[in-house]
């Protein structure tokens, strides 16, 4: 495997942890979810399907992440209000089944 490849995806994965940790700051309009109807965040859901990509069998543990709503896929839990995600949990989905051994839970 190559280590660039390996650095890239871990990179994602810690931005992604890193983007989920911290909430926007209220002032950040351009990159929130209209607070009307708490769609999926666009950018949050490119992130998301980043995470599906790298695990080993994806489509049966992450089935339901398809599509532009990413607020309604099995492990994902997003805020009404902004769209923003909020909440993910991969129990079950991701255990031992990252395609990277340094990405093994």
């Amino acid at each position: 495997m190559s280590e660039l490849r390996i650095l890239v995806q871990g990179t994602l994965i810690a931005l992604l942890c890193l983007l989920l940790s911290f909430p926007p700051p209220a002032t950040a309009s351009p990159l929130r979810a209209p607070a009307s109807n708490g769609s999926c965040v666009a950018y949050e859901r490119g992130a998301l399907l980043s995470i599906k990509e790298s695990l080993w069998e994806p489509s049966v543990n992450l089935s339901s992440w398809q599509g532009e709503e990413c607020c309604n896929w099995k492990g994902v839990r997003c805020s009404y209000k902004t769209g923003h995600v909020v909440k993910l949990n991969l129990r079950g989905s991701a255990h031992n089944c990252f395609r990277y051994p340094a990405y093994r839970v």
